[in-house]
């Protein structure tokens, strides 16, 4: 049976809180062999191995997670066991880690990114069926050289073309102008198209000689913003 990595990271999708409710609960609070647990037929799909790298709100996901996730995948890949990657990660900066995998790892192997809009304790929690079509493309060759993945409620999302665009409904991401790759049909990938930027193995960024990433500050301006903050941010960021 094809071998399938999951990586997780915590977020929504391993919160937990008060029974059926959507809100006032805690995230990465539950293992990733609970998340596996609690996803029926997963083990069908492909022969599991679990990875707990952190257990976080995505907020708190540090340039030192994002090294040791793009390592951890370059490392596997070489392994003619394993067919693919998923990685289980909070909504909020997921588009981000996606972005950064999408020009680091050395692999045309699928790798994938999902989570949750609702915690594992919520009525009708998202996060089982999302982590089962993550594991379900990330074990499919159709899947491979198309660049990191998002599949979040059936949608397959390139990494460079995607973004959040709610915090309450289940179809948290949408994909700008450029749409979806593709979708999730009973575990199956249809895909209308691929994305034609550089990416993956055929980028020029290499972390695997880099300790630590460089401080990049983003500044958002408004009407009568203090143009202080440009000093303060150049003092103390690389760029």
């Amino acid at each position: 049976m094809k071998k399938v990595i999951i990586l997780a990271t915590g977020g929504t999708i391993a919160g937990t809180g008060a029974a059926g409710a959507t809100t006032n609960y805690s995230a990465g609070e539950l293992s990733v062999e609970q998340l596996v647990a609690g996803a029926p037929g997963i083990d069908k799909l492909a022969e599991i191995a679990c990875v707990q790298v952190c257990n976080v709100s995505s907020d708190d996901i540090t340039g030192s997670h994002l090294l040791r996730l793009a390592r951890e995948i370059n490392a596997a890949a070489g392994d003619a066991s394993v067919a693919g990657f998923v990685i289980t990660h909070g909504t909020n900066t997921m588009t981000e880690t996606a972005y950064f995998l999408n020009l680091t790892v050395k692999t045309d192997k699928p790798v994938v990114l999902t989570g949750a809009i609702r915690p594992a304790t919520a009525l009708s929690a998202d996060g089982p069926v999302n982590l089962y079509e993550a594991v379900a493309a990330a074990s499919n060759p159709a899947c491979a050289g198309r660049g990191v993945l998002i599949i979040f409620d059936g949608g397959i999302y390139g990494a460079r073309d995607i973004h959040k665009i709610s915090t309450r409904s289940a179809a948290a991401f949408g994909g700008r102008d450029a749409g979806e790759l593709g979708y999730m049909l009973e575990g199956s990938p249809r895909f209308y198209r691929r994305s034609e930027r550089a990416h993956t193995t055929r980028s020029e960024f290499d972390v695997d000689k880099i300790t630590t990433l460089p401080a990049v500050a983003i500044l958002y301006a408004h009407q009568d913003a203090d143009p202080d903050i440009l000093d303060w941010a150049a003092a103390r960021h690389a760029g």
